[in-house]
């Protein structure tokens, strides 16, 4: 049913409706019920199959730079500096995003990214990153530690947890236009 006009179905009824405007068969509200009830962006949209308000935890944010998210893209083609990796922080209330090329993903790059943040923009409350040793590593647990950053983790490979649209996949969106 999904089509040029419209996308994707109306509902049930909705959609019955239009069927039977022009076509007609016999058991046709059961075939079009069946039809939607297993159609995957139906059943994507249909208000009744989302998760209610209340079991969703929104990210707290007391004010500006008080939580940043940390990421890294790579490894990428080497460039003339020999930068290989780009780090990228992004700020939770303004959505202000920093970013810098580095040529490996070690620690000293992190800590050396993080310690100009700090000098820049002052100290963070929150630093939320996903695990990765380049993150997770003496030189940077000592940082916040000294600044009394606290340390929030998400899931590897799996940047929704984040509550942010990533660089990564803002760039992904833009690169295909």
């Amino acid at each position: 049913m999904a089509g040029i006009v419209g996308g994707c179905h109306y509902g049930q009824t909705a959609t019955i409706t239009k069927v039977t405007d022009r076509f007609w068969w016999r058991k046709v509200s059961d075939d079009v019920r069946t039809h939607v009830r297993a159609c995957e962006a139906c059943q994507k949209s249909n208000p009744l199959n989302r998760l209610p308000a209340s079991s969703l935890h929104p990210v707290p944010v007391h004010h500006l730079f008080h939580r940043w998210g940390i990421d890294l893209i790579g490894p990428l083609q080497v460039t003339e500096r020999g930068n290989r990796y780009i780090v990228v922080a992004t700020e939770y209330l303004s959505k202000w995003v920093e970013a810098k090329a580095i040529r490996d993903k070690s620690g000293q790059e992190v800590h050396a990214f993080l310690l100009d943040m700090v000098f820049r923009f002052g100290s963070m409350n929150v630093l939320l990153h996903d695990q990765g040793k380049e993150f997770n590593n003496k030189q940077v647990n000592d940082l916040c530690e000294s600044l009394k950053t606290s340390v929030a983790m998400t899931s590897a490979y799996h940047p929704q947890t984040n509550g942010l649209v990533s660089f990564i996949q803002w760039y992904d969106v833009m690169d295909k236009f």
